[in-house]
């Protein structure tokens, strides 16, 4: 049985493999490679505070997300099957490494996010129509 998330060697850990698995998929790799070409280290730290933030409250995060991926998807639009796979991969990862309470939180927070940011998108496209 896999331990839960409980540190933040634990999310360096998920963030990592995670985005090993984004890396590794050419339907959706593209947008961190091409069209936004990522610093993955300055990303990666990025986002473990984040889930930091979003699990244990740390508050190390700074940033806007939403701002974030609205200025990604002007450069390359999201479909809905972007974040199925977007999803899809990161409930892998963490049900492949961890169980417990907050395995199922960060889950659920990621499928709440997905939304939120598809429907984001969705919003964009009709105003901008």
């Amino acid at each position: 049985m896999e331990n839960d998330i409980t540190t933040r060697t634990d999310l360096e850990r998920l963030v990592s493999l995670f985005y090993e698995a984004i890396k590794s998929n050419d339907e959706i790799s593209f947008f961190f490679t091409e069209t936004i070409m990522v610093n993955w280290d300055l990303h990666e730290t990025k986002m473990v505070d984040f889930w930091e933030n979003a699990l244990f409250f740390e508050g190390n995060y700074s940033g806007n997300p939403i701002d974030a991926h609205h200025h990604l998807h002007t450069m390359e639009p999201m479909s809905s099957s972007h974040y199925e796979l977007w999803i899809k991969l990161f409930n892998q990862v963490v049900f492949q490494n961890f169980q417990g309470e907050n395995a199922n939180k960060i889950v659920q927070h990621a499928k709440a996010i997905a939304q939120i940011l598809q429907d984001q998108d969705i919003c964009y496209l009709m105003v901008a129509s």
